[in-house]
């Protein structure tokens, strides 16, 4: 990895994201995200999707709230590393937070 970003910081600055482009800078980045960092970026409660356009070197570390009982579903599953991929967040049967990995 060349990179490695927390998207913690960016949550807090930004709002009103939907789209998060990573993939023009031709290093192996790693982001780690959130349910929290999705829905400050996006804005759309639980109901906020977010996605992040990355290139095939790009990595995503997605952090669960184990206190607030978050579990991770991947779309494929597993994920295939350098390929599209979905990742929903949920409390129980509630998404609290979705995130649409694009590799372009």
């Amino acid at each position: 990895v060349d990179n490695a970003y927390d998207l913690t910081d960016m949550a807090l600055a930004a709002s009103d994201v939907e789209i998060l482009d990573v993939s023009q800078d031709d290093a192996s980045t790693e982001l780690t995200i959130t349910s929290d960092d999705v829905q400050s970026m996006v804005s759309d409660g639980q109901d906020s999707v977010l996605t992040i356009q990355a290139d095939a070197g790009d990595t995503l570390v997605v952090e669960l709230n184990p206190f607030a009982g978050e579990t991770l579903v991947t779309n494929p599953d597993p994920v295939t590393p350098g390929a599209d991929a979905t990742y929903t967040i949920y409390v129980g049967t509630t998404q609290v937070a979705q995130i649409v990995w694009d590799v372009v």
